[in-house]
């Protein structure tokens, strides 16, 4: 049985509920995988060459295109009154783009861009202060063993993101402007809103 201290010669390491929750993550996902791994494509493609594009706004909503196929959603209210921080905001529709199209994605290696330093920054090491954003990486990465593809974020200062932007801001007009060859409608997304996991540790008042 693991314990939340384990002494070294040195120093006591303390494991944390972040520390349990990757286990967990393991626990969970080996009785679902086959144990079959495809190779992944030499090359990493980049989302825009597969007009794959995503965006969140700090005080409206989010949005996402795929090939023509989009998607967006208002933050609640009660979300916004949090105060959440801009990284968890901008990996939110990563992940439901990814929930709804990952599975198109399988053997690509794909870099996602994004113009917040501290998204980032949190991919690229695997961490955050913050456990919100943790959370939403142990979902993307679910996504990414499931249908075996791999992502990365680099970060672009001044993104020219115009599709997902426009999604994200409600600016209708300018996205159909964009792309007029767009679906009428959007793509129906999973009502991930009602998820008391992942969402109480953003708002702790949903504990």
């Amino acid at each position: 049985m693991l314990s939340h201290e384990k002494t070294t010669a040195n120093k006591n390491i303390i494991l944390n509920a972040d520390f349990f929750c990757d286990i967990n993550w393991w626990i969970e996902f080996l009785p679902k995988w086959n144990g079959k791994a495809l190779f992944l494509e030499p090359h990493w493609t980049r989302a825009c060459t597969v007009q794959l594009y995503t965006d969140a706004s700090a005080t409206l909503g989010c949005g996402g295109f795929y090939d023509g196929a989009w998607f967006q959603s208002r933050w609640p209210g009660w979300l916004l009154s949090a105060n959440p921080c801009i990284e968890f905001l901008e990996m939110f529709p990563i992940l439901i783009a990814l929930q709804l199209w990952g599975h198109t994605f399988s053997k690509k290696r794909l870099i996602f861009h994004c113009d917040n330093l501290g998204a980032t920054q949190a991919w690229s090491s695997y961490n955050s202060k913050n456990r919100g954003v943790l959370e939403l990486m142990r979902r993307m990465v679910t996504v990414a063993a499931k249908f075996n593809f791999t992502i990365t974020i680099k970060h672009i200062p001044g993104l020219d993101n115009g599709i997902a932007d426009a999604l994200s801001r409600f600016q209708m007009t300018k996205f159909h402007r964009l792309v007029p060859n767009a679906a009428c409608s959007p793509v129906p997304i999973p009502d991930i809103f009602s998820d008391k996991k992942l969402f109480s540790l953003v708002v702790p008042s949903l504990s």
